[in-house]
Formats: structure tokens, C-alpha cells, sequence
């Protein structure tokens, strides 16, 4: 095991080799019953990832969303998609 870093990116910003290894992740961190429609929830986000030399080891996203409170829209942040690699 290298040293664990970690990363802050835009969804935009991953590859698809990238999206693939996070989808493949939180597959296994789900006992794979992480589906489509719940990879869907992340989209658009903030995601953190570790990384341990080239291997995404961990993942959170967060996702903006609005709650209106007493009629006043509020920009919030929603955490999704926590999963780590098995040790």
C-alpha cells in the first residue's frame, strides 16, 4: 500500500476509466446491489476520491440541492455514494 491521497473533483472532470473504477467500487462496497438509478444520484457533483498509487480506493460525493424552508429556497449538500475498496 502507497500513500493514500485524496481528491476534490467536479463530475465533469473524472474520465471514464475513471467513472468505470468509482461504479466498480461502490459495486463491491454495495455487495452489488449498487444500481444505476443510484449511481445516477451523484451525477452532477463534487466528488471525493482516494487514491492509492493509480487505484480509486475511496469514494463520497456531494451533491447541491435546494430545500425550501418557510417558502425560502436553501442551497444544501447532499452526501452520496460512500464506499471504500475492501482491505
Amino acid at each position: 500500500m502507497q500513500s493514500i491521497t485524496y481528491r476534490a473533483v467536479r463530475d465533469q472532470e473524472l474520465s471514464q476509466i475513471q467513472h468505470h473504477a468509482i461504479r466498480v467500487l461502490l459495486n463491491s462496497a454495495f455487495d452489488q446491489e449498487f444500481s444505476d438509478e443510484d449511481n445516477h444520484h451523484a451525477a452532477g457533483g463534487t466528488r471525493v476520491i482516494a487514491v492509492d498509487g493509480d487505484q480509486i480506493v475511496g469514494h463520497a460525493a456531494l451533491v447541491d440541492r435546494t430545500i425550501t424552508i418557510a417558502g425560502t429556497p436553501n442551497t444544501v449538500g447532499y452526501v452520496e455514494e460512500i464506499g471504500r475498496a475492501h482491505v
